[in-house]
């Protein structure tokens, strides 16, 4: 699936694109990780959580929650990749730790209720943008190219 808002390759699976945070899919309304009942118009690329216009804060076309620090976590650290997995998640951690990257990593488990089927499951490892290239060097010798975001590469 191609996102509408800024033509980024998404998986079929995923409400929402990682790269800007539009929302990808027609399914049934999911509602702001703020604000019950109220319908959410994407999802934040840092975290993951589902914003209404009210929480939504845009900067440089994506879509950010209402922490003020995501909103500039962008200008230094890159999306390196995502998983629907936590054990993956923490299989990419270990190796990146163990070669002297420290990844950053984002759960959706905080803010989603697991009962709603309609909420995005991807974990985030993000990483400092001078080290994206590294990292995917050490993840793709490990035969784990397959966790890597396609923007990430799209943009080395």
């Amino acid at each position: 699936m191609i996102c509408p808002n800024c033509s980024c390759p998404t998986k079929e699976e995923m409400h929402f694109c990682l790269n800007c945070g539009a929302a990808v899919s027609t399914i049934a309304e999911i509602e702001c990780g703020n604000h019950s009942g109220a319908a959410a118009v994407g999802a934040c690329v840092v975290c993951g959580m589902p914003v209404c216009g009210d929480c939504a804060v845009t900067k440089e076309k994506k879509l950010f929650c209402n922490d003020s620090t995501h909103a500039v976590f962008l200008d230094h650290h890159a999306l390196l990749g995502v998983s629907d997995s936590e054990f993956e998640a923490d299989i990419i951690v270990s190796n990146l730790k163990a070669n002297g990257i420290l990844p950053l990593v984002y759960s959706p488990k905080g803010f989603f209720d697991f009962k709603s089927e309609k909420a995005d499951s991807a974990v985030r490892v993000f990483v400092v943008k001078d080290d994206r290239a590294r990292a995917i060097t050490i993840l793709t010798e490990l035969g784990l190219e397959d966790f890597i975001h396609l923007e990430t590469i799209q943009h080395l």
